[in-house]
């Protein structure tokens, strides 16, 4: 006997975490990763009390060397970020 009523896994786990709640959350996660793939490990290392909200990314910089070229830099690592989600999910980088 047959079931005419199967979903793949995939798409359950997508439904699961739209009922849990967990898009933003892990939305956040992807964030984080992408931006530790745009400005590479040695800036990524620096990096400490990650935020996202609204579309903005927080970021807390512990070196003034390392935030100076993160700054100057800032609209290239929005893109590569949002190149790298596939969709434009940030729009300002924060850093402090």
């Amino acid at each position: 006997m047959r079931r005419s009523d199967t979903r793949t896994i995939g798409s359950l786990i997508a439904d699961f975490i739209k009922e849990q709640g967990l898009e933003q959350g892990l939305l956040a996660v992807n964030i984080y990763k992408a931006l530790a793939m745009a400005i590479g490990e040695n800036y990524a290392g620096l990096l400490s009390g990650k935020s996202y909200k609204d579309k903005c990314l927080y970021c807390r910089v512990n070196s003034s060397v390392a935030r100076s070229v993160l700054y100057n830099n800032r609209e290239e690592i929005i893109r590569k970020i949002n190149e790298i989600i596939g969709k434009d999910v940030v729009e300002k980088l924060i850093l402090r």
